[in-house]
């Protein structure tokens, strides 16, 4: 079937046709229609508290027409779940509703309509969209070309005597796995968060808020802290990251753009040439 105009560039938003309570929007290399058929990669953009999908999708606009790859900005909505729910998405859901899995229903609607390459696929998370990205990253390892994780303001540790999501425990009850360590120590990961990024005002946890989970703060509170415990975390489990901290940085999205796009776009350029040899 033909790609029409409207499926080029950047997008309008999208209903999932498989629950059209959620939304995603694209960025479509202009020239796609002239690769021949070439499968594309595809990045996917999860937006933070604030909610806007397209402006993320806007910032990496330039970065897929230069690496030949879609991105796509999915919106989660607030209070899918109950009237006072704002943060579920973060922490990837569970029971009947799970985020993972509508992220990859959106990727596999996207590999329908465009044949994109969505057997492995980039992610970026930004705030509390790299919540998201670095759970995702510990269910679904195998489906990542690379994740890059943007100033979460809290994390999940490794640590199996940590009820989720400070923790692993119950990880298995809630989503019927455990984290593979050997496959997520084959996905590149970058931790990016600003060095002044030390607000505690919109992150700190107290017993009476409804995310309290006995170890939440011991991360500690801000999100250069939480994230070096990440590292940490990782590291003790024999995985790899790239960390960054930007000298001067706040919690802002432009801050951390430059280095996110930097190592995505060595991914792809890595994988490139692996296509290319093979």
């Amino acid at each position: 079937m033909p790609i029409s105009p409207q499926r080029l560039g950047a997008t309008t938003t999208i209903a999932l046709q498989v629950d059209k309570r959620f939304s995603y929007c694209l960025y479509v290399p202009r020239g796609y229609v002239a690769e021949g058929g070439r499968s594309l990669p595809v990045l996917a953009l999860v937006h933070g508290s604030d909610r806007r999908p397209q402006q993320l999708r806007d910032e990496f606009a330039a970065f897929c027409e230069e690496h030949r790859c879609i991105a796509l900005a999915p919106l989660f909505p607030a209070r899918i779940e109950a009237p006072d729910e704002f943060d579920g998405y973060k922490y990837l859901g569970g029971g009947d509703l799970r985020y993972d899995h509508i992220l990859l229903a959106m990727l596999d609607e996207v590999q329908a309509v465009y044949g994109a390459d969505t057997g492995r696929f980039l992610l970026f998370g930004f705030s509390g969209g790299a919540h998201f990205a670095h759970r995702f990253l510990l269910l679904h390892p195998d489906r990542l070309l690379a994740v890059s994780v943007a100033a979460p303001g809290a994390v999940t540790l490794l640590d199996g005597r940590r009820d989720w999501p400070a923790g692993i425990r119950g990880m298995d009850r809630l989503f019927g796995a455990q984290p593979d360590l050997s496959e997520v120590a084959r996905v590149p990961v970058q931790l990016v968060v600003g060095g002044m990024d030390t607000d505690t005002s919109a992150i700190a946890v107290s017993r009476d808020h409804p995310a309290w989970i006995e170890g939440v703060n011991d991360q500690g509170i801000s999100r250069v802290q939480r994230l070096e415990a990440l590292r940490g975390s990782l590291a003790s489990a024999g995985i790899r990251a790239q960390h960054e901290v930007v000298t001067g940085g706040s919690h802002n999205l432009t801050d951390v753009l430059p280095p996110a796009r930097r190592f995505l776009s060595r991914v792809l350029v890595a994988r490139g040439q692996d296509e290319a040899a093979g």
